[in-house]
């Protein structure tokens, strides 16, 4: 891609096309943004497109994110429904933070972990690009009340079932 990519982090580039659905304000379905992420480390690029993101994950995932970034402690999670893509940032001591992306175009067939380091001061600027994606997505619509299990409960039940599929054990408790 020739265009500057909305966000950065580490070795993730992720590019915006817009919303899925541009002219639904349905929570569930209005949410959901169209994405090309890709991952470049030496010997490998590995990328996806489509849409995998829903907007109330990445401000969930900015929310985290700038928490940790303050206090130089803590984990940002982006966990997505999709299982096409998933980013841990774990802050470890003076600053440093650990990146794990899962990353796959095919949930079913393939595979992709990359993990790196980076700086609290790198993550600024994406903390910047999150919150210029979401001024221009924003999340719309109401969440639906919540019944039987919660929201959070669905993403820890999906991102269960994307470390069994990427080859993770679960630890049942």
């Amino acid at each position: 891609m020739t265009e500057e990519p909305h966000i950065t982090i580490g070795p993730l580039e992720v590019w915006i096309a817009g919303r899925r659905f541009e002219d639904v304000s349905d929570y569930r379905d209005g949410n959901w943004l169209v994405v090309r992420a890709e991952v470049r480390s030496p010997g490998s690029v590995v990328s996806c497109e489509g849409a995998w993101i829903h907007c109330d994950e990445l401000q969930t995932f900015l929310e985290q994110l700038d928490a940790a970034h303050r206090a130089l402690s803590g984990t940002a999670r982006l966990q997505s429904l999709e299982p096409h893509l998933k980013v841990v940032v774990a802050f470890a001591s003076l600053g440093h933070a650990t990146l794990t992306i899962d990353i796959t175009p095919d949930p079913v067939s393939e595979q992709h972990r990359f993990q790196d380091g980076t700086d609290q001061t790198y993550l600024e600027g994406t903390i910047r690009q999150i919150r210029a994606v979401l001024a221009e997505y924003p999340v719309v619509g109401t969440p639906p009340p919540e019944h039987g299990p919660s929201a959070s409960g669905f993403v820890r039940i999906a991102s269960s079932l994307a470390d069994i599929l990427f080859g993770k054990k679960v630890d049942p408790t």
